[in-house]
């Protein structure tokens, strides 16, 4: 939950610093003098958001496996959409990113709770929307297209919005899954009536 909210204000960071870097790049291609430090500044955002989205990603694909491990513990017969491999594969292949990872979160979550509960879609489709949001703010800057740079905000603050309202769901699913998982642990440890 801190790396999701470390990668929401990175981005949040890069949002702010957005509109002084479309200044800054009109300003050198109008041939005004202009000063780098802002360019280096969004750039090394960039970076840390790149470095905790890693982080990020590792730390949650290693947290699905154990869960979906403990899942299928306590809900034996549970049917998961995917085989546990997808746990990692899910979020790293091409295509596939778009819905496997929801469906290995969605089976995690069921499982655990025991039932199937209303509130994943919000949560994926703003990472959805963050994940592009991100690579078309990275292809705009990169294109060395004066008008497609002035996108650079807009791109930014959608990301920005979608990473923060992704980060604030991401932790309620994590909570209502450890919640699920501390329930069942005192449910297999409570000694059965009239022993």
């Amino acid at each position: 939950m801190v790396l999701a909210a470390l990668v929401a204000a990175t981005q949040v960071a890069a949002f702010a610093l957005s509109f002084s870097v479309v200044t800054t790049l009109e300003d050198a291609v109008a041939g005004l003098p202009v000063s780098l430090a802002v360019l280096s500044s969004y750039d090394g955002t960039t970076y840390a958001m790149f470095a905790a989205e890693l982080a990020a990603g590792i730390v949650t694909i290693v947290w699905l496996w154990r869960s979906r491990t403990f899942a299928e513990h306590a809900a034996p017969g549970w049917h998961h959409a995917r085989p546990r491999t997808w746990v990692w594969l899910g979020w790293m292949l091409p295509v596939v990113a778009f819905w496997f990872p929801y469906q290995v979160v969605r089976d995690v979550r069921a499982a655990t709770l025991r039932g199937n509960r209303p509130g994943l879609a919000p949560w994926w489709a703003a990472w959805i929307v963050a994940a592009i949001a991100s690579q078309l703010s990275g292809r705009a800057l990169s294109s060395g297209e004066p008008d497609l740079w002035s996108a650079l905000p807009v791109l930014d603050g959608i990301g920005a919005t979608a990473f923060v309202a992704a980060a604030v769901l991401w932790a309620r699913i994590v909570r209502e899954v450890a919640a699920g998982q501390r329930a069942a642990v005192a449910a297999a440890t409570q000694p059965s009536p009239g022993s």
